[in-house]
């Protein structure tokens, strides 16, 4: 009798131990350059998990010395749907324009891929938004000299940066199953910096004290007029819906592109209630502005005092 018991009505495997067999296809094909003491960790996570490394729902990736454990996108679902309570999923796509489209047609990479989860009891969905600039996988094409887009990600853009999304949704929504997993796509952008820093030449982005553009000059970001408005509109919003709203664009209202500002006036407005909060989260914005204004006044300073860069 096999060392594995199976589950038969989740088609998982739930490992006591691995057999030689098992342990040999492990080693060579699911968990790569991995010690005998990391096999035992990946050994508990697949037991805790409930996931069968045999259908490639988890694996392991031996990186610089160090083993990183990671789910497959239907690992994630398939951990949300014992759970008993998720309620399905909505994906869209976005150009530049911030106009969500539940269909990607353009032969152009999207801007950013949003993902609705929904979760039994709850009456708003948990929102990822992936944006392309942020994990679109390239590599070095020492041919070219210049960066270039993967090819995965070249030929399914939209699959891709959806799978991103859909991650960071199904973690927010079930938070004490999938607290600490990741699933390949996003973690590739761990293996993509150092692989472009190893493959290319040095340029002045490896020299930390180099500023070519502070970032109180970036224009890419909401404008103190746009988020201003946001601001205005949570005032008649509940506090905690409007700033899980708000997070799923950004950790904070500074750092949200300008071609989100709309989708996000929209989500906002979906939240509208008659009731308006006695002032509260005006006065939180408040206390942000000044907080995010002298932020701005000390990298302003840091700035005018790093050294140029080196004439080339």
């Amino acid at each position: 009798m096999s060392d594995l018991a199976v589950s038969k009505n989740q088609g998982s495997i739930q490992q006591s131990s691995w057999g030689k067999e098992q342990l040999e296809i492990i080693k060579s094909q699911i968990a790569l350059g991995c010690s005998d003491g990391e096999l035992s960790l990946f050994s508990e996570v697949c037991k805790s998990t409930g996931l069968n490394p045999f259908t490639r729902q988890i694996y392991a990736i031996s990186r610089k010395g160090k083993m990183t454990i990671q789910i497959s996108i239907d690992g994630f679902r398939l951990i949300a749907d014992r759970s008993g309570k998720y309620a399905g999923s909505e994906t869209f796509w976005c150009a530049d324009d911030g106009i969500w489209r539940d269909v990607w047609l353009s032969s152009a990479y999207p801007a950013a891929a949003k993902v609705c989860v929904y979760k039994l009891g709850i009456d708003r969905p948990f929102v990822g938004v992936a944006r392309w600039e942020s994990y679109r996988q390239e590599f070095y094409d020492k041919s070219s000299s210049k960066k270039k887009i993967a090819e995965t990600w070249h030929n399914m853009p939209d699959v891709m940066l959806s799978k991103c999304a859909e991650s960071l949704a199904l973690r927010k929504a079930f938070p004490a199953e999938l607290s600490g997993l990741y699933t390949k796509e996003e973690m590739d952008q761990a293996d993509q910096a150092d692989d472009l820093r190893e493959s290319r030449p040095p340029t002045s982005e490896d020299i930390p004290y180099v500023v070519s553009k502070p970032i109180f000059e970036d224009k890419r970001y909401l404008s103190p007029a746009q988020i201003a408005q946001i601001r205005a509109m949570g005032a008649e919003l509940d506090k905690e819906a409007y700033i899980s709203t708000c997070r799923a664009y950004g950790e904070r209202l500074s750092e949200i592109p300008t071609g989100l500002y709309q989708s996000l006036v929209d989500d906002l407005l979906d939240l509208k209630v008659a009731t308006v909060f006695d002032g509260e989260i005006l006065v939180l914005g408040e206390r942000e502005e000044e907080e995010e204004e002298e932020e701005m006044k000390e990298l302003k300073r840091k700035a005018d005092s790093y050294p140029e860069p080196p004439n080339r």
